[in-house]
């Protein structure tokens, strides 16, 4: 009896698991690399255009960006913030 409890606990684990997998990697996939090559450094703001927050993205570092075609690009890595997308290639 308590080998088919254990046996059925960790089946529903394992297809938990492999949605929390699955919705993972499909956020990661919407995630866009782009490295600083128009300045020297650029300037990591709260909001677009708003306060900076005291973190440089420096030349040649590379950003993980999820949204922003136009000016403001919201990146999430190496920090979180908002950077001016036209110095990125």
């Amino acid at each position: 009896m308590m080998r088919k409890l254990a046996a059925g606990a960790f089946t529903i684990i394992a297809v938990l698991g492999t949605g929390l997998t699955t919705q993972a990697t499909a956020n990661a996939t919407a995630q866009t690399t782009r490295w600083l090559c128009g300045a020297n450094t650029v300037d990591v703001r709260y909001t677009e255009g708003g306060a900076p927050t005291g973190r440089l993205v420096y030349y040649g570092q590379t950003v993980e960006h999820d949204s922003g075609g136009g000016t403001w690009w919201h990146i999430t890595s190496p920090y979180v913030g908002y950077v001016l997308g036209q110095y990125f290639c």
